[in-house]
């Protein structure tokens, strides 16, 4: 009888370590980051009509760009975003997508998973199997008279004090008919910066923009031949990069003599 307690008594145990187990793979695990803008920050960038904005640093996206995430006009002396780690698909019939284009998500799928595969029919994502380890796979099944499209991942990015209620695109590729794009799983450093003219979905072209760190000029014969078409113009201050998983640089704050983004001075680097 004792050896048929304990032998219960292991398989309890050992159930309890698995559900507990498969509860850590699949919980959502939430980045955060702090944004300070002091009050004569804030009349900075009101007056020069910028926003602060944040984008995914890797992996890059299609043409050596990046596709900005988040933007809003700071209006507290401190603003917590939230990064929520639950991924999602989307694909946009925004194609060919040129840099300072704006992408405007169309159809998406929520709670999407590494080495998983996903169908697209031109009207929904559906769940296709197992796929790569480390990557998101979509398959686009084209019907009849239909083009390619651009796809990536999105995410819920936001302001913890507001509700999140929008999904934003971190990444673009195009995706042609009847073939599979494999889209690698997201980094956990992103840029932060300020700009006008810029919106949720702006792609914007690496080689023009500049990292705190780094004051040398910059040019891009590219993104002027791209940019010719733009109505408006836009100006982009130089980027920080924070690594979302490290704590001494989840709270930043901007700076006036820099114009930029710097790790908080009272946090350890």
């Amino acid at each position: 009888m004792n050896c048929l307690v304990c032998a219960i008594q292991v398989w309890v145990l050992l159930a309890i370590i698995s559900l507990g187990w498969c509860s850590f793979i699949y919980a959502d695990v939430q980045y955060s980051l702090n944004i300070g803008v002091d009050a004569a920050s804030r009349d900075f960038l009101n007056r020069n009509q910028q926003r602060v904005a944040i984008a995914y640093a890797s992996p890059l996206s299609e043409g050596n760009t990046v596709v900005v995430s988040l933007v809003f006009a700071p209006i507290n002396d401190s603003t917590n975003i939230a990064f929520d780690y639950g991924w999602a698909l989307y694909t946009s019939l925004d194609y060919p997508v040129a840099v300072f284009d704006v992408i405007n998500m169309a159809v998406t799928q929520t709670n999407v998973g590494s080495q998983r595969a996903y169908r697209f029919d031109g009207k929904t994502i559906i769940s296709d199997g197992t796929g790569v380890y480390g990557y998101i796979t979509l398959y686009y099944n084209a019907p009849p008279e239909s083009r390619p499209v651009t796809a990536g991942l999105a995410q819920y990015i936001y302001d913890t004090s507001q509700q999140p209620n929008k999904l934003a695109p971190i990444n673009y590729h195009t995706l042609n008919r009847f073939e599979t794009l494999s889209i690698p799983m997201s980094g956990s450093t992103v840029w932060v910066f300020v700009a006008s003219n810029i919106a949720v979905g702006s792609v914007l072209p690496v080689n023009i923009m500049k990292p705190v760190s780094d004051s040398t000029s910059a040019t891009s014969n590219n993104a002027s031949t791209s940019a010719a078409a733009q109505t408006t113009m836009l100006q982009i201050s130089r980027y920080l990069p924070v690594d979302l998983s490290v704590p001494s640089q989840i709270a930043i704050h901007f700076e006036l003599d820099i114009n930029a983004f710097a790790y908080d001075s009272t946090m350890t680097q």
